[in-house]
């Protein structure tokens, strides 16, 4: 697959989130001894620094809690940690370093805020192929009053004894606080945090979702190789 692209910050349907940048790390230097320890050398002197997360070799590590996974590295080239006003909430933001193509974004969130555990449960809960809000749902408002997306639940995902799903979150909405966005995301729960991989891309003409495919494709890779420790 050979996919490029970069994305805005996004706030995803259902998490009510306000988070600061604090920078854009490339992969690169120093090397981790496994525990979220970062040693570097320069001029002949060792030094350690506590990192909550690394990206190293195409897998992002989180030490501060305790989740792995592979990405591409062909089309994410670079991450930006991005920290919430709360201290219950984490994220962090994938993109390529060269904008114009498909502009193709991956977040990460883990946190207990109340938007965050709320989408997790409504989705648990929602059957599988069953679209958040029916057409006839839709047929009796107007556009104006839709909502943003209307989510699918695909499929049930378990990760050692830890429940999670996935879903498609499709663009339909025309309350345009936000540029129109399409995703697919992974939610799982470990303890009292929910953990958010989504996949997302700009919506394009008419609000058509032309790169469903290649999100879908990365994503699976993302869960195949998801893994606490």
């Amino acid at each position: 697959m050979n996919i490029k692209g970069v994305g805005k910050l996004m706030i995803l349907p259902g998490v009510l989130a306000v988070v600061v940048l604090v920078g854009v790390y490339l992969v690169s230097g120093g090397s981790m001894d496994g525990s979220g320890i970062k040693v570097t050398e320069e001029s002949g002197a060792l030094t350690e620094e506590k990192v909550d997360d690394v990206v190293e070799d195409g897998v992002y590590t989180n030490y501060k809690y305790g989740f792995s996974f592979e990405y591409p590295t062909g089309v994410f080239t670079e991450y930006e940690l991005v920290r919430s006003l709360e201290e219950t909430s984490y994220s962090a933001k994938f993109n390529d370093a060269v904008a114009g193509m498909k502009d193709i974004s991956m977040l990460v969130f883990v946190g207990s805020e109340e938007g965050l555990m709320d989408s997790y449960t409504k989705y648990e809960k929602q059957p599988l192929g069953v679209p958040e809000y029916s057409d006839d749902y839709l047929n009796t408002v107007d556009e104006s009053e839709w909502p943003f997306n209307n989510t699918i639940k695909i499929e049930d995902v378990k990760v050692g004894n830890n429940q999670g799903f996935i879903v498609y979150s499709r663009f339909i909405g025309y309350k345009l606080e936000s540029e129109p966005t399409h995703l697919n995301s992974f939610y799982i729960q470990k303890d009292d945090k929910v953990i958010l991989i989504s996949i997302v891309s700009w919506a394009g003409e008419n609000f058509a979702d032309d790169y469903k495919v290649e999100r879908e494709e990365i994503l699976e890779d993302v869960v195949n190789t998801f893994k606490f420790f």
